[in-house]
């Protein structure tokens, strides 16, 4: 199935013109009619834009850049493009994945970057500080095999994370490093 992207509008020079604000606006440039750019060619000089640019992107070399050429341009340079982004989604409750799942399918996310989903595991009474939340009133806590389930009934879009240094070391000798460069998980000795 095809997916087309979606188009954000603003209001100026007594017309509605197109945002361009993202890389996957840009890569999807050739999925928006034409009727709706401002302008369709543009010359090579005179405009407040690097004119070095505008001669690579002007590839018949007639000093004039056309809408097939910026589109051209656009594809080039977003296929060199490697997203490093990520969402992950930290699910702990029922409500939570609900949540979650919603804010997926709603903003499309899978777009975007790729999504994660990471169950909190539960830690032992001795383990548990009294800062920590408990799970709020009125929300389920969710297994590590339900959370599995239910994202492959749902098909989301996501990749299901363990946190691995919780199945790596037992319960009383796990650890947790603070330094300058932040959190870091560490084996005990």
């Amino acid at each position: 199935m095809a997916t087309t992207h979606t188009w954000k509008f603003f209001r100026a020079g007594g017309f509605d013109q197109v945002k361009l604000e993202s890389g996957a606006d840009l890569a999807n440039l050739d999925q928006l009619d034409q009727k709706l750019w401002v302008a369709l060619a543009c010359p090579t000089r005179g405009l407040e834009f690097d004119n070095r640019t505008l001669d690579l992107i002007d590839t018949d070399k007639d000093g004039r850049v056309r809408a097939p050429e910026v589109i051209a341009a656009a594809k080039w340079a977003t296929s060199l493009l490697k997203n490093t982004d990520e969402i992950k989604f930290v699910i702990g409750t029922r409500e939570d994945y609900e949540w979650a799942k919603t804010k997926i399918v709603e903003h499309k996310l899978e777009r975007i970057c790729p999504l994660l989903v990471s169950w909190v595991h539960p830690l032992a009474p001795e383990q548990q500080d009294k800062s920590l939340k408990k799970v709020p009133p009125g929300q389920t806590a969710i297994l590590r095999q339900d959370l599995a389930e239910k994202i492959i009934a749902d098909a989301l879009p996501v990749r299901f994370q363990i946190q691995m240094h919780k199945v790596i070391w037992p319960t009383e000798q796990r650890g947790v490093l603070e330094g300058d460069w932040g959190l870091v998980i560490c084996k005990p000795e």
